[in-house]
Order: structure tokens, then sequence, then C-alpha cells
């Protein structure tokens, strides 16, 4: 049989206390003489008026207690959206597939779909207010230029139920997001913008508090970016699942162990991220996407469908199989330590760079990092730390 968990005491047996606490003299209740003498030794005093100002500061913390616990009563009370989608197909661009693909996401985490009327900017907002919610994702083009501008700013292709765009700035759907993170109070953890060149946006959103972004560095191939954004939620449904079954508190050295190998090497933390697990796991269901095709001997046989790079870049020269792999995009994820674009093994962003340290000081973390890392035989050459930080292209 598992330890029982010692019970909290109640605001009714705290309100108790503390009437106790008042009564002075210990007759049993607070009256007239508690309030004049406040240390209950039968006169007026300087030690009673000490007394009285402990007093009033215990009670000011015991206030400060009780409306903390309403306060998290009334959150418990309310209910928590895991996801909100917002599928968006206008009318001079088409996307078939943004209510199928909604829908498949929708199968593996519980989500309030938006698709029919109007899909817009005010509609999110009212959406956010009402409902705290934990994601969101955007399915639609996202690379809708704000201006004539060659180099305009692109935003997210909301619409009306006419199937008209309607644009908002991206600068203000930045804010909006992020007047429901974590950071101010909100409960959205993830933003998740499913469409074209959204890296602009991405970083804004994640700017703006938000602790998790995924967009695309690149144009999308729609049908790459639908079993993107499927797999990405199927898999981190199912690390959220394991994790639940799994857990147990860890040890403060354990604890202390895990930050130091997450200075040194981002990669560990993103290792026990479930978001960033969910990102690599959706990345490689793209990789590993196959159709029927033939093998550069002429064997008839399953063929990769996708390969992960901008479909405006240069092409593979040589490929082994036909038809050869389409170009899926570059996706893009961004959290507050680390960034992953495409495939490519996480990185450190530049603002966090840091030296390594010098002397003794610096031998002696040196000598400990090899103790916590597995195969900390290596030369300090080969350690983390002694390469620069690697900069996003």
């Amino acid at each position: 049989m598992g330890k029982r968990k010692a019970a909290r005491p109640s605001p009714l047996r705290l309100v108790a206390a503390l009437l106790l606490y008042w009564d002075g003299d210990g007759d049993g209740d607070v009256d007239a003489s508690d309030l004049m003498d406040w240390d209950g030794d039968g006169t007026i005093d300087a030690l009673g008026s000490l007394s009285l100002l402990v007093k009033l500061l215990v009670v000011a913390f015991a206030a400060q207690q009780l409306l903390r616990w309403a306060s998290g009563l009334r959150r418990r009370g309310r209910r928590v959206r895991e996801l909100l989608v917002f599928a968006c197909s206008p009318r001079v661009a088409a996307l078939p597939n943004a209510l199928f693909e909604a829908t498949e996401v929708s199968k593996s985490c519980d989500a309030a779909i938006y698709a029919r009327g109007d899909v817009t900017a005010d509609v999110l907002r009212s959406a956010l207010r009402d409902t705290e919610t934990r994601r969101f994702l955007f399915i639609g083009h996202a690379d809708a230029p704000t201006s004539r501008s060659e180099d305009a700013t692109r935003t997210l292709g909301f619409v009306l139920s006419d199937g008209t765009l309607a644009a908002a700035r991206p600068q203000d759907l930045a804010v909006l997001l992020g007047r429901h993170s974590p950071k101010k109070g909100g409960r959205l953890e993830l933003v998740f913008l499913n469409g074209c060149r959204s890296e602009a946006l991405a970083r804004a959103v994640r700017g703006e508090g938000v602790p998790y972004v995924v967009a695309w560095a690149t144009s999308a191939h729609d049908e790459a970016a639908r079993l993107f954004s499927r797999a990405f939620f199927e898999a981190l449904v199912a690390s959220r699942a394991s994790r639940g079954a799994k857990r147990r508190r860890p040890s403060t050295l354990a604890k202390l162990g895990g930050r130091l190998l997450d200075l040194a090497r981002p990669e560990a933390s993103a290792a026990r991220d479930a978001y960033a697990q969910a990102y690599q796991e959706a990345v490689d269901a793209i990789a590993f996407e196959t159709r029927l095709g033939t093998l550069a001997n002429g064997v008839r046989s399953h063929v990769p469908r996708f390969e992960l790079r901008d479909p405006h870049g240069a092409a593979s020269s040589a490929h082994d199989c036909a038809p050869p792999p389409a170009a899926s995009g570059l996706p893009l994820f961004l959290s507050e330590s680390l960034e992953r674009r495409g495939a490519e093994s996480p990185v450190r962003p530049p603002s966090l760079a840091y030296a390594a340290p010098a002397g003794l000081v610096g031998e002696a973390y040196r000598s400990l990092l090899r103790l916590l890392t597995p195969g900390g035989g290596k030369k300090d050459d080969d350690l983390p730390y002694a390469d620069p930080p690697v900069t996003p292209r």
C-alpha cells in the first residue's frame, strides 16, 4: 500500500487557530480584555504592543494564504481547453484538406475546431478570453503579405464566412497570444503555426512569452504539413501518457546533475522535453513517409515521398528512386533555450552563449561534468562548451 499524503490544513481550521491565537488571557474566547491586553499579562504595556504587531503580521500572512487558496479554487473550477484549432481555407487559395487535418488532430487531442463561419483574429481573441487554452493550432496560409512591398511582413490568413481573407497585423497577433501565456498568468504553452513562411511571426510570439512555438521556416508542402501536425500531436499525447505512468519525484542530487547537463548540453534537455520529442517524431514522420515507386535498379518498391528541404532551394542532384522525393519544406521549433530547423540537431540561441569557466573553478567544473556525462572520458576539447555557439541558418 502506498503512503498516505499528509492532509493540508483547511481554511476553517486556520481561522479557528487564529481566533484562539487572539485569546490573550486564555479564557477560551476573544473578548474586550483580549483586545486591550495583547500579551495576556493583565496590563497594557510596551510588550503588549509588540505582541500586537506580531499578531497583525501573522494575520496578514494568514489572510494572504486564504486569498491564494480561494484563487486556486476558482482556477481549478475553470475548464481548460487542451487544444484550439483554427482551420482556414480562403476562396482565393483553397486548402481542401484543412478541415480533414483538424479532424485528424482532434483524434489524438481533445480539440475545439473553428472551421465554419467567420474564423478571424477577433474570434480568436474571444475564444482565448472565454476559455483558458493550453495549445493553439492554426491550419492555413501564414504568408499573407501585410503590404505591397516585396519585404512585407507575413501574417496568418484568417477567413470570413464568404471565404475572403481577413488578415491581422502580425505584431497584434503576437501580443494577443502572449497575453495568454504562463508568463502573463495564462495557460497557453504552445502555438503551432502550420502555414508557409511563418518564422517571423513565430519568433514574435515566442518573444511575447509563449514557451513553445512550432512553425515553418520555408514554404510547406500541403500534404507534408498535414502529416507533420498529425504526427506531432500523436507523439505529444503518447509522450505525456508515458510520463504520467512513470512519474516519480527525482532526488535533489538528480535534479542538480540534470541542470548541469542541461547547461552543458542543450540536447540533453530537449530529450526530456515532451514538445521537443513530439517535434522530432513529426519530422521523422515526414522523412519516413513513402509512396509506390521504383528503386535505382528498377525494382518496384515504396520510396520516400518527401525530402526535408526548402522547395525554392536547389534540388538534390542525384536520387536513388523514381519518382524523386518532393520538397516538404523546413519546419521550425522554438523554445526558451533551444531552436531546431528541419532535422538539424538542437542549437543554443546566441543569447544563451556562455564561456567555459577558467582556473581552478573551471577545472572543478570540467571534472564534475566528466563524472556526470556518459562517456566522460573524453578530452576537454571534445566537451560541448569547447565549441562556439551555433547560429541557426
